[in-house]
């Protein structure tokens, strides 16, 4: 990981840099220790020694479980990861508050990058990018939101949307279990891919902070 994240670093709640290597727990190095169990996946081992989490393709309950994360205002979410664009919708992330209240970052057939919050009564916010991930290759996806329209960025760069459902408090209670992937029926899987890390703040990054991290982890 680049210097300009910290697991320590204030407004953290979710760091899972995938860096145990076996075992059936991810852990996560915030202050929060919301440690994940895994469902289905395993870890793989890059030629430089490092690892990173693989889902099981085609698997419905593909992932890594934690415990709840509780109110979300303002966010930044910081994946990493090999992906490849498969038939089946592919879920970065998926919380799930009480009622029919979730909030999921995901990837469909096409590419696209679609971003659901969604509150109980139906209402809240959808956006889908524009442009597709490159299948096949590390991609870097940041999902930030400050209230109104999530932002979307890709390998640095700030995504043009689509907006579907535009309403709601802007309040998301994740006050069940969330999970890395998806724990439901088909088609709805986990991350077809190796996974480098996935990060939460409990605030809204600036753009110029998405383009050094992009920057500082990507092009050495």
């Amino acid at each position: 990981m680049s210097s300009i994240l910290s697991p320590k670093q204030p407004n953290t709640i979710l760091y899972f840099p995938f860096s145990e290597g076996s075992g059936s727990t991810a852990y996560d190095y915030s202050d929060s220790v919301n440690n994940g169990t895994i469902v289905a996946g395993s870890y793989v081992k890059a030629p430089n020694g490092s690892y990173s989490f693989k889902s099981i393709s085609g698997n419905n309950d593909s992932g890594i479980v934690m415990s709840a994360i509780g109110t979300l205002t303002n966010f930044t979410i910081l994946y990493s990861g090999k992906i490849t664009v498969t038939a089946d919708t592919q879920f970065i992330f998926y919380g799930i508050g009480s009622g029919d209240t979730y909030m999921a970052v995901k990837i469909f057939s096409t590419g696209l990058i679609d971003v659901e919050m969604i509150e109980a009564t139906g209402v809240g916010r959808r956006v889908r990018s524009t442009k597709s991930v490159n299948s096949g290759e590390y991609n870097h996806i940041v999902i930030v939101y400050s209230g109104g329209e999530p932002e979307i960025y890709l390998n640095g760069s700030r995504l043009s949307v689509t907006v579907y459902v535009d309403s709601g408090t802007g309040y998301y209670y994740l006050t069940n279990n969330s999970i890395l992937g998806y724990p439901d029926t088909a088609p709805k899987y986990g991350i077809n891919g190796d996974s480098n890390y996935f990060i939460l703040l409990n605030k809204a990054v600036t753009a110029e902070f998405i383009e050094k991290h992009h920057q500082e982890t990507y092009i050495q």
